[in-house]
């Protein structure tokens, strides 16, 4: 399957070796989970894994995490940090850590549970937002066509460090 994987403004950041800003693609996703009144809940990095074993190692010191991590500190929102097989293009699993420490496998229809828990209007249904002219991976299909409508989701495409 066919993902989106960047832009003209990462390939520009890039190429001209601009060194304070600072931006993730093909694997790596950082995203804001809000409500319909865009207030923003929970902080997700998404990140995809090509062979993904039982229980994946990631390393907690990334820039991507880091990034994340101080965010979700200034602003007081919880970081969850999702692992995720690449080599699929339907998921029903993925592993996740609430703490930067441990990482556990749930299920995807745990992981809507575990969001509704998190203050989150999870509500099974697609989202009414048109879709890209492609998707970004697995997981990007499932939030879309299980999450719900009542979600404002945001993707961070750029830092400024």
């Amino acid at each position: 399957m066919n993902y989106y994987v960047g832009n003209a403004l990462y390939d520009y950041i890039r190429d001209n070796k601009i060194r304070h800003l600072y931006f993730f693609s093909e694997s790596v996703w950082q995203l804001i989970y809000g409500n319909k009144n865009f207030e923003p809940l929970v902080l997700v990095l998404a990140v995809g894994m090509k062979n993904i074993d039982s229980f994946p190692k990631y390393d907690f010191n990334s820039k991507a995490y880091t990034l994340m991590k101080y965010s979700s500190e200034i602003i007081n929102i919880p970081l969850l940090l999702i692992l995720f097989s690449t080599d699929q293009t339907e998921i029903d699993n993925v592993f996740y850590s609430t703490n930067g420490k441990t990482i556990q496998n749930i299920k995807l229809s745990e992981l809507t549970i575990f969001f509704h828990n998190l203050g989150l209007s999870t509500s099974n249904t697609t989202t009414k937002k048109m879709k890209n002219d492609l998707t970004s991976s697995a997981y990007h299909n499932w939030q879309r066509s299980c999450l719900g409508h009542n979600l404002i989701i945001s993707d961070i495409d750029l830092w400024e460090v």
